[in-house]
């Protein structure tokens, strides 16, 4: 689902930029596509605003005094933009085309599911007219779209003119309303307009550590000093601040865009960018302000600070200090310097706001997403859900059915029929919503491992770790569930509860597993006492802990380190071709064997006549495309658990490297990297750990071969025609075409050579 949103984002103001990055921030944690419009109102415009500005002040008077004013204005203003928009650049994720007006908007509409009149002053008066309607998405003449409003603002208590008189029709499309003031609330109220909700402005949506990870930016900190952040003419202000600096016998620093502010009191950081902005507030001893924004990040860092109202456009800092109980920071008297040494306890404060947070996002990914829509066909849509069935297990009336899509990818599909909008499935989605991690380590635990059952140990990908924790499981009475193939080749996570059936869920399967109604067998088991082992990818892991909702002592998660899944569909069709080239049916297939050529990657086929090739992954159409990332499914390339922190107790990868990292750990028959994640993962490795030789590692050394431990896998252009005409072509046909498979000469001389000569060759090279 991809979510446009229109705001003051390009005007030189640090609130304004700050605003914007956080609203597209919250928007893309939710599991959405954001982009800002690059809407800018040509008056606005740096070449044309000295011409705006001057309209209705003494300096229209006559000519000269135009002049003059351009003058000094023009340099200033066009410094200010230029900066602002360097800033932009690589801080937020704008539309490429750039609108100057609505007709413009109207005649190429930016494609989007949801559009959003984003935070700030939209809806007051903007340059020289009383409102634009731009702010209140007259562009979109599409009614299937959703317009809803996010910390909205008409900047003032009471509205008139020919706004009031149009309030109700330039509202009338939005399906949901949030706005930030209260006073917002009231005016809309008195206009008929009920449903509407107060929220926190986009800054307070982000953390003090999700700003604090911008901060880390800057490397030279100032210390010990009182901020100024003024953006209204007020020689008073400046009067008090200099008091204010003497009588604490602190330095006094001034942000500003504008160069003028040199004549002011303090000495002047002159068009900082966001990062040292927002650093001057996190170690500011005081902050004195008349803006909001400035009070916003106060509040976050935790800072002692002092509003001096900006008269009639205070009521945004009169709504935040309401709302958090801080009325008393306002100045009334300017000589009052009694905040000196009143103290802040911010403890109540940052429990609001934190209450509050929780709520805006709420409301806002409720306003995205809504009641009314179909949420999973949008998620098909985009290429955003994984196919982990936890929609289908959740849905109480069983109105959601997997269907295969083009590419033979199984997709969600409501039955609309059916549905009793209880929201169950878009509330647990995974992709939509945070999951869920168990009580963490205080650090991860990480090591080389491998199974002393050497057996296991050859009959596993990689160090046989998996085996171990199974049979612990299953030896104390508990069930197993993992992916297995069927006797057609199809693969699907299936529930076993003896040793003597471990042997289907070793192995490595490279395509996506059918998790079927497993999630419900394992609640069950879990509410029957039953010690359960899931392993699964990260996103199925993510799916199961979604689906139960609550953390279960006896349930052990494993998830693996997965580079993504191509369809079962497309491993169908290579099979098919498999099969006519060998003139048999297959009955056995392992991505994984170790019988010629130890841990490695080299596939074994067994077929009904008694034949059985190896083959190098190399040398093998769909096997080569897999290690190439070009088949897999889309929502790969944007895996959400494509990071360290995972979702599993404990994640299981092949130690690729080890015989770089740990020469002397080394097998032939395979070495696990084991990442332990939490208590839980913790309290299963000390009951195995007798089982397993193990050795203490790093994890930079395990992400350095794997690399999904840290990013995506990223998509390449083989991936565009990947799987067009699946259904017509011939698979080695098709594979020669669309997947770009050739055996290169080189990869078959490599496989000639012996494992031990290569290694022999490594040892010269070096």
């Amino acid at each position: 689902m991809k979510v446009d949103i229109i705001t003051r984002h390009s005007v030189p103001n640090y609130g304004s930029l700050l605003q914007s990055y956080a609203t597209q921030k919250v928007i893309e944690e939710m599991g959405f596509e954001s982009e800002i419009i690059n809407y800018t109102r040509y008056e606005e415009r740096y070449k044309n605003l000295v011409n705006t500005l001057i309209k209705g002040k003494k300096w229209d008077k006559n000519i000269i005094t135009r002049i003059i004013y351009k003058m000094i204005q023009e340099p200033n203003y066009t410094k200010m933009y230029r900066k602002f928009e360097k800033y932009r650049k690589n801080f937020l994720k704008e539309s490429k085309l750039e609108y100057g007006n609505l007709q413009e908007l109207k005649d190429n509409i930016p494609e989007a599911d949801v559009y959003c009149s984003g935070s700030d002053q939209i809806w007051g008066k903007i340059g020289t007219v009383e409102y634009d309607e731009a702010y209140f998405l007259k562009f979109i003449e599409d009614r299937t779209k959703r317009c809803i409003a996010y910390s909205s603002s008409f900047g003032k208590e009471e509205i008139d003119g020919s706004l009031e008189k149009n309030i109700n029709k330039l509202l009338k499309n939005y399906s949901d309303i949030l706005v930030r003031e209260d006073t917002a609330k009231s005016i809309l109220k008195k206009h008929g307009i009920e449903n509407v909700e107060q929220v926190l402005d986009p800054t307070l949506l982000l953390n003090k550590e999700q700003w604090s990870n911008l901060t880390n930016k800057v490397k030279n900190k100032q210390k010990k000093y009182i901020l100024v952040y003024q953006l209204h003419d007020n020689k008073s202000f400046d009067k008090y601040a200099k008091e204010f600096s003497k009588k604490t016998g602190l330095k006094l620093l001034r942000i500003s865009p504008s160069i003028y502010h040199i004549t002011r009191s303090g000495k002047l950081i002159y068009l900082p960018n966001q990062y040292e902005f927002l650093s001057l507030f996190q170690n500011a001893e005081y902050v004195l302000t008349d803006s909001f924004h400035a009070t916003v990040f106060s509040i976050i860092f935790n800072r002692k600070f002092v509003d001096i109202l900006p008269g009639k456009t205070s009521t945004r800092i009169t709504s935040i200090l309401k709302l958090t109980g801080l009325q008393d920071r306002i100045l009334t008297k300017y000589d009052d310097f009694s905040f000196i040494n009143k103290n802040i306890d911010f403890s109540e404060c940052n429990t609001i706001i934190e209450n509050e947070r929780k709520r805006s996002i709420e409301l806002l990914k409720k306003a995205i997403i809504g009641e009314n829509n179909n949420t999973i066909d949008l998620l098909n849509k985009h290429y955003k859900c994984t196919g982990c069935r936890m929609c289908v297990q959740i849905c109480p009336v069983k109105a959601i059915d997997m269907k295969e899509n083009e590419e033979g990818f199984f997709e969600p599909i409501i039955n609309k029929e059916k549905c009793i909008k209880c929201g169950l499935c878009f509330k647990r989605c995974p992709q939509l919503n945070d999951v869920k991690v168990g009580k963490k380590i205080n650090s991860h635990k990480v090591f080389a491992m491998k199974n002393k059952n050497t057996e296991e140990q050859k009959n596993s990908s990689s160090g046989g770790v998996f085996s171990v924790l199974a049979r612990y499981v299953l030896e104390n009475n508990g069930a197993v569930y993992g992916a297995c193939f069927d006797e057609k080749l199809k693969l699907e996570h299936i529930r076993i509860d003896k040793q003597e059936n471990l042997y289907k869920l070793r192995g490595s399967k490279y395509l996506q597993s059918n998790t079927k109604n497993t999630f419900e067998l394992v609640k069950n088991d879990l509410n029957k006492g039953v010690k359960v082992l899931y392993v699964g990818t990260p996103c199925q892991i993510a799916g199961l802990k979604n689906y139960l909702g609550k953390d279960y002592e006896e349930l052990l998660l494993v998830d693996l380190v997965c580079h993504g899944v191509p369809s079962q569909k497309l491993f169908d069709k290579y099979l098919t071709w498999l099969k006519k080239k060998n003139n048999s049916s297959i009955i056995e297939y392992e991505f994984r064997s170790k019988e010629k050529k130890s841990w490695g990657l080299n596939l074994k086929v067994k077929f009904e006549s008694g034949k059985e090739r190896y083959i190098p992954a190399n040398l093998d159409p769909y096997y080569k495309s897999f290690l190439n990332g070009s088949t897999y499914r889309e929502c790969c390339y944007n895996c959400k658990y494509a990071k360290i922190e995972r979702v599993g107790d404990i994640t299981i990868a092949d130690y690729w490297g080890i015989e770089k990292e740990h020469p002397d750990f080394y097998d032939k028959n395979g070495v696990s990297a084991v990442i332990i994640n939490t208590n839980a993962g913790f309290k299963a490795f000390e009951n195995i750990k007798d089982e397993v030789e193990y050795r203490d590692t790093e994890i930079e050394k395990i992400i350095a071969k794997n690399k999904n431990l840290q990013e995506p896998t990223i998509r390449n252009s083989i991936r565009n025609n990947a799987y067009k005409d699946i259904d017509r072509k011939k698979f080695i046909n098709y594979s020669k075409k669309n997947l770009k498979f050739k055996k290169d000469i080189k990869d078959i001389i490599k496989n000639l050579i012996p494992i031990k000569i290569k290694k022999k060759i490594k040892k010269i090279i070096k």
